[in-house]
């Protein structure tokens, strides 16, 4: 009998260059940290309990900051059969990564043969993995808006820039409309300055939404300094942060937003994310 495990975080910031990849893989690579290890066994695919997908379908790249090569995109299941093992890259961290493809209109098709060949692999991963965090594409499109609605943790990153606050602002808006919206948002504002930036950059958000009228909540769930040396040297090593600088500020503001999400009580109240992500909503 299927019961999900896995919560489902998904990382989305509006439009490209708010550094959600960065945050999604050094999340990720926290949580993986923190778990106990565990006794590999034949009916899991790793050691690892903490599984990153990159739905960014056009431009991900999230395995250069996991230093990997790119592995099979899960929507050439389509044009030949492999099992959903084959699509799962194992990385030194205690994070997966499965990459949703280079094809929308594959991965979101709602035809029902895809759905019945795709569905029950990605719904065994529920029950192996502790985490998933779904790094959202670009922009705001109904796949992405699902991945949101359908999480367990919804996080927006946030940067001190104008247009990223308006950005953020639509999102909100928009998610604000679905029927099935989240009771709360987390916000987490990445390269800023200071704490001062952070909180300021916060209240303009919180303000906006007051005189428009936007009433979903959102909370401050973390910060991220702007440190251009330390990614250089964790995106050109190809090594989380996290990892790679332990008791670095980096590690600090990861296990801010870490502990939040870990030791938050709140599981969507669906039996599968996958299964109301490619099918339909409840």
């Amino acid at each position: 009998m299927f019961k999900r495990k896995a919560k489902v975080i998904t990382v989305s910031g509006g439009k490209g260059g708010t550094g959600k990849t960065f945050v999604s893989v050094n999340l990720a690579a926290l949580l993986a940290s923190t778990l106990p290890v565990r006794e590999i066994k034949n009916d899991v695919l790793s050691g690892n309990r903490v599984l990153l997908i990159d739905a960014d379908y056009h431009l991900g790249n999230t395995h250069l900051l996991l230093g990997i090569k790119q592995h099979n995109y899960l929507d050439k299941v389509i044009d030949r059969e492999l099992d959903i093992k084959e699509f799962i890259s194992h990385t030194d961290f205690g994070v997966d990564l499965l990459s949703f493809g280079g094809d929308d209109k594959k991965i979101s098709d709602a035809d029902g043969k895809f759905n019945d060949a795709v569905l029950g692999e990605l719904k065994k991963l529920e029950e192996l993995y502790d985490w998933i965090i779904v790094d959202t594409g670009a922009g705001l499109n109904r796949t992405i808006l699902n991945q949101i609605v359908f999480a367990d943790h919804a996080l927006l990153v946030l940067n001190p820039e104008s247009t990223s606050l308006l950005d953020t602002y639509k999102l909100i808006k928009f998610i604000q409309l679905e029927k099935n919206r989240p009771k709360s948002l987390n916000i987490v504002i990445n390269k800023t300055e200071s704490l001062e930036e952070a909180q300021k950059t916060y209240s303009t958000l919180e303000n906006t939404k007051i005189k428009f009228g936007v009433k979903i909540k959102t909370f401050m769930t973390g910060l991220v300094y702007l440190d251009k040396d330390l990614f250089t040297q964790s995106l050109s090593r190809g090594i989380p942060a996290v990892v790679l600088f332990p008791g670095s500020h980096y590690e600090q503001s990861f296990q801010q937003i870490a502990d939040y999400v870990a030791k938050s009580n709140i599981v969507k109240n669906i039996d599968s994310f996958f299964e109301k992500l490619l099918i339909g909503s409840y």
